[in-house]
């Protein structure tokens, strides 16, 4: 479990695990509050693999660098390296592109250079990177179609993007029906969300996928064995298509993560659903039973942000919170403790 953040003025803040240097603090020590990252860089925007120990940011100036875990070619530098090397500090992505959105996947990435065109490198057993093809790359490669992108989401063997006219594409292993496409087959191609909506938001999680419409609707599709898609009930257990989520609420922001899924309305104010075996929902007492709708994250904060993953975090009015399961880290308190409640993460004025 790894936590990254940039300040406001580009500087990086990283905490959690650290084995193959995924915190980009030119070590593998673990932190359990925010050690400074990628020193000498001015960020806008990092994102941190789950489960694949390895972090890609972009520069202010537009330029793209990955740390961490090298096998696979999952750092897009042109080094497809074996099992257990790995990089400490940022190493640039390979080409002379600038790029305005990045994610780190699983064991793959994917960017948007300037202009829109998607490109992703890494693994592609399942067709991750959207080639037409199953071979890995260790480069960024351009994926297959044409298509314009403003933003871009990865998620172990699946990412998806958002096209220039606010159509939602996905592509890679579709096994949970995570591709939105009304089926469960894996595609190397991106291909079209059922439903023809207009996406302004659009996020994956390990098995689920979310996003929201141009009106402020809210939609889950994927796995939906915690009551993770938010549609009032855990059957059908899985959602091969968009489904709306409940409640009537008007969202910014929605963002699956293991177990559960977590939003923010157009009013800053954050929401829950599904698991919350160590307080990953944030509404208070836990462990408890699954919910299937929004519930409320307890408190009177008013978020810009909110990340579900096997940790919760937010920001509100610039200071970063942390919820879920803290024992290895995640929650950047310094006392790896389980936490049910939005907790401010150290170091910060």
């Amino acid at each position: 479990m790894t936590i990254c953040a940039v300040g406001v003025d580009g500087k990086s803040w990283c905490w959690g695990m650290n084995q193959l240097g995924q915190l980009g603090t030119g070590d593998t020590s673990a932190a359990y509050e925010p050690r400074a990252a990628v020193e000498g860089y001015s960020l806008s925007k990092i994102s941190v693999s789950t489960g694949g120990a390895f972090s890609c940011g972009i520069t202010t100036s537009g330029r793209a660098f990955c740390w961490g875990n090298q096998e696979g070619g999952r750092l897009g530098d042109g080094t497809s390296a074996p099992s257990g090397q790995f990089v400490t500090a940022p190493v640039p992505v390979a080409g002379d592109r600038t790029y305005i959105d990045i994610a780190a996947g699983g064991d793959h990435a994917c960017a948007i250079a300037t202009g829109g065109a998607a490109y992703c490198w890494g693994h592609n057993e399942r067709g991750q990177l959207g080639t037409g093809n199953a071979a890995n790359s260790a480069v960024p490669m351009a994926v297959a179609g044409g298509l314009t992108f403003t933003s871009i989401t990865t998620h172990q063997m699946v990412t998806c993007g958002i096209a220039a006219d606010g159509s939602g594409y996905c592509w890679g292993y579709g096994d949970s029906g995570n591709l939105g496409s009304g089926s469960t087959a894996a595609s190397n191609v991106p291909v079209q969300i059922k439903g023809g909506l207009k996406f302004t938001s659009l996020q994956l999680g390990v098995w689920t996928a979310c996003g929201v419409t141009a009106t402020g609707d809210g939609y889950c599709w994927g796995q939906n064995g915690s009551g993770e898609l938010g549609i009032g009930s855990k059957t059908p257990t899985e959602t091969l298509e968009p489904a709306k989520v409940t409640g009537g609420l008007s969202w910014k922001s929605i963002t699956p993560g293991v177990s559960v899924t977590c939003g923010v309305t157009a009013g800053g104010r954050g929401y829950c659903w599904g698991g919350n075996s160590g307080g990953e929902r944030g509404d208070g007492a836990f462990p408890a039973p699954d919910v299937t709708s929004p519930v409320p994250v307890v408190g009177d904060l008013v978020f810009q942000s909110i990340d579900a993953d096997w940790c919760t975090c937010g920001v509100a009015s610039n200071v970063a919170y942390c919820w879920g399961p803290g024992s290895k880290g995640c929650i950047g308190d310094g006392a790896r403790v389980d936490r049910g409640v939005p907790t401010r993460v150290a170091g910060q004025p």
